[in-house]
């Protein structure tokens, strides 16, 4: 397929892990499945004991010319490999995805085709649902834009106030899995 790089987004996917190897199978195969076919993925392995974490990424490395692989000295925490992964990206469009999140394949897709559609709007996400890693379902998030849209009509201070004061079982953590624009303007 032929595209014009100024007229498709890419998406950069980061990918912070640590010693799941079996759970980052399953997400990396998720990954390189979805439709979207415009992809960077940045995995970085936050220094994992042995090298099963290392084999896995390298096993879908032969396949897809789209994955780069780190692995981090010294483990430097969460945060750090969180940023390290974003400070990676070059695409257009940004996500996180953990080692034991799973996407449908039309995921990218569709998000990065609202964001497209809608150039105002600095991130999209969906309605989610949480499941065990057996695939039974926990916790449905079926409507979740009417429960966050009240963040996008109040003024900047507002917005944080109420993100802050809202349960977490409403799935306001799970915002951070949305796909993102990589350059916001402005957060207010």
């Amino acid at each position: 397929m032929n595209f014009r790089r100024d007229s498709v987004p890419r998406v950069s996917i980061g990918m912070p892990v640590y010693n799941r190897p079996q759970e980052l199978r399953r997400a990396l195969t998720a990954i390189v499945e979805q439709t979207y076919p415009h992809l960077e993925i940045i995995v970085s392995d936050n220094a994992s004991p042995g090298d099963d974490v290392e084999k896995v990424v390298h096993e879908f490395m032969s396949r897809d010319g789209r994955i780069q692989y780190y692995r981090q000295a010294e483990n430097y925490g969460a945060e750090h490999n969180f940023q390290f992964v974003l400070d990676k990206a070059t695409g257009d469009y940004f996500m996180w995805a953990s080692d034991d999140d799973w996407r449908e394949p039309g995921f990218v897709e569709e998000l990065s085709a609202l964001l497209t559609a809608h150039p105002e709007s600095p991130m999209a996400f969906c309605n989610f649902i949480a499941v065990l890693e057996t695939g039974k379902p926990v916790r449905y998030y079926p409507d979740f834009y009417s429960k966050m849209k009240q963040f996008t009509r109040n003024p900047a201070l507002v917005r944080r106030l109420l993100f802050f004061l809202q349960s977490g079982r409403g799935g306001k953590a799970n915002l951070f899995y949305g796909l993102f624009r990589r350059q916001l303007e402005s957060f207010e």
